[in-house]
């Protein structure tokens, strides 16, 4: 080109692509003499979205859980130019399932602003698919598909099988159960199958953790955790949603390791008692057994002289309290008993000395053995109550109040 009459020319520059072009002049007749400018191309503005397509290009499939129905999407502006790279959410009804195992799923168009949605179902009749931008819902789409009767040859298949078993019965320990389900004809595994685990002894303890009904994941697969606090067998059921089948297992739960169960001695609010003890007693007099290992769970059986000589009144973590309410001379035996082993231990003792007050008197030498004919206490019995039941200045026998010299102790709690 040749300059005008003021020696200036210029020249359009145009680029299909964003980014920085260097524009070199030359004068023809001197080579040398060239100069170059850098100028810039911005990128163009992107396309805005204004309508979504739902394009059905695979309907009336077998409701197999299977064979698949197929939406093509697509995106675009109000003048038909394709939106790429858009963020999308669709959602299926009468629970159809994509091939993420949910009715609902996010999604990005390609470069050319279009995706492919294909999707099962177990259930025939209509499927209706809603799409719309992730970030702008009012820009949406529907449409409706539908699924025909299920193919006879592609019904499922439940197999139920243990994965583990014999977990301990401390109402946190798991035995774990997997169903499969596949296709009679093919052996492939079912994906979105509904299926439900129930308890069959209904007077378990045991215990589903989480959800007891969901549908099978991409390996036609669903697990169910149980856990028990009480060592039991426990009977596992699946079914399908359509109640066409249902398989059972029967797992274990074993009891609580734990250390054997054990009396180990006697107390009473002043001081431990020696094996054996008590050999003397007196109405109301109160004394307690400590107890260890088992499951914590025990129950006590008395064997005394008579009925109600002696009574259980009150159990603690870790022992348990005694009253005599009506003492006897003799033998007695107490037994414990854990509630979920069967295991017992057992403590004995024989009184052989009942206490109570005579006449009215006041003093620690009025003490009365009971039922003995010997009158008064001997220094002997004294000495034999002082070293069984501890110190005392104040302690009550029946309804009399001793008085003595020695360290004040407060009763029986």
């Amino acid at each position: 080109m040749k300059t005008d009459a003021f020696g200036a020319c210029s020249v359009n520059v145009y680029s299909g692509q964003a980014g920085n072009v260097s524009v070199s002049a030359t004068v023809v007749n001197s080579p040398t003499t060239t100069q170059s400018i850098v100028i810039t191309f911005s990128q163009a503005g992107t396309p805005q979205l204004s309508k979504i397509y739902i394009l059905n290009s695979m309907d009336e499939s077998p409701a197999n859980g299977v064979d698949e129905n197929t939406a093509e999407i697509s995106t675009r502006t109000q003048e038909g130019i394709a939106v790429p790279n858009v963020d999308l959410t669709a959602t299926v009804s009468n629970e159809a399932s994509f091939i993420t195992g949910d009715n609902r799923i996010e999604f990005i168009t390609d470069a050319n602003g279009n995706a492919t949605l294909p999707f099962t179902n177990i259930h025939s009749g209509e499927v209706v698919m809603k799409v719309w931008q992730t970030i702008n819902p009012v820009i949406y789409a529907e449409e409706s598909f539908s699924f025909a009767e299920g193919n006879s040859n592609l019904m499922p298949v439940l197999e139920l099988s243990i994965i583990s078993n014999n977990a301990t019965a401390n109402n946190s320990a798991t035995n774990l159960i997997k169903a499969v389900v596949t296709n009679v004809d093919t052996g492939l595994p079912l994906a979105n199958a509904p299926i439900s685990f129930s308890i069959g002894n209904s007077s378990s303890d045991a215990t589903i953790i989480g959800a007891s009904s969901f549908k099978t994941n991409n390996a036609g697969e669903a697990y169910v955790s149980i856990i028990d606090a009480v060592a039991e067998d426990v009977i596992i059921t699946a079914t399908l949603s359509d109640s066409s089948q249902s398989e059972s297992v029967v797992i274990t739960f074993t009891k609580t390791e734990s250390s054997a169960l054990k009396i180990t001695g006697a107390f009473n609010v002043n001081k431990d008692m020696a094996i054996g003890m008590p050999t003397t007693a007196w109405q109301g007099a109160q004394f307690g057994l400590y107890v260890t290992g088992g499951s914590g769970s025990y129950t006590w059986k008395i064997d005394s002289p008579s009925l109600g000589a002696l009574t259980q009144s009150q159990s603690n973590q870790g022992f348990t309290l005694f009253n005599f309410s009506n003492p006897q001379y003799g033998s007695y035996s107490i037994t414990v008993t854990d509630n979920e082993t069967g295991e017992q231990d057992t403590y004995g003792f024989v009184i052989n000395a009942i206490f109570e007050g005579y006449q009215g008197k006041d003093t620690l030498f009025s003490l009365w053995v009971f039922n003995k004919g010997d009158g008064l206490a001997s220094p002997q019995q004294l000495t034999e109550l002082y070293n069984e039941w501890g110190g005392w200045a104040l302690i009550m026998v029946g309804s009399i109040t001793i008085m003595s010299i020695g360290v004040m102790i407060l009763g029986f709690l």
